[in-house]
């Protein structure tokens, strides 16, 4: 292996790894972290429909206890519009003020702990693993995200291309070429043809 071929080897493989090297978190971060966002969303969203379920939940045990017991619409009568029997002493105590909630300034819903036992569906493992170290790897080495700016990721796309491009075009004239033997083809008699006759 002569000298030349060596350092021509050795150059194409570093342009390759750098060309790679600076092509791969181009195109491969900023799906991962778009993906990251669509996950908080979902759970975000997950978040909030159990709560609006539980809200529902509430409501619709509510109603039925207004359609059916006798007892509970008094006692709502009683405690929501003050209406009382004339025949009960009402003794007046004050209960402690009910934190507000943050779904339509509507007060805080008792507990239900039928519906606290169903949480939203655990992500994909992989999935969290894979998000986690992209966000480790963002947080421990700032200067990664060049390859998520705007600003940035297209040169470094750029030159990567270009790096991989010159690499393929340096591995074309790397590979030597071997000579073909001439012939004649106007009919002229080789020299080997002339030295037997």
């Amino acid at each position: 292996m002569s000298r030349a071929t060596f350092f021509s080897g050795l150059l194409f493989w570093t342009m390759t790894l750098v060309g790679a090297a600076g092509l791969a978190p181009c195109l491969i971060l900023p799906p991962c972290i778009e993906y990251q966002v669509l996950l908080a969303a979902r759970r975000e969203g997950q978040r909030r429909v159990a709560e609006l379920q539980r809200y529902g939940a509430v409501q619709q045990n509510q109603i039925e206890h207004l359609q059916h017991d006798p007892a509970y619409v008094k006692r709502l009568a009683r405690n929501e519009l003050g209406l009382t029997d004339p025949r009960v002493e009402t003794i007046l105590v004050e209960p402690p003020a009910r934190p507000k909630d943050n779904v339509g300034g509507a007060p805080s819903k008792p507990f239900d702990a039928r519906l606290s036992r169903e949480g939203p569906p655990p992500d994909d493992e992989l999935a969290s693993r894979v998000s986690a170290a992209i966000a480790h790897t963002l947080e421990q080495y700032p200067v990664s995200r060049i390859f998520i700016l705007d600003a940035t990721r297209p040169y470094i796309m750029g030159m990567s291309t270009v790096l991989l491009l010159a690499a393929i075009v340096l591995l074309g004239h790397a590979r030597p070429h071997k000579a073909e033997p001439r012939s004649s083809e106007h009919g002229a008699p080789s020299s080997r043809a002339g030295q037997h006759a």
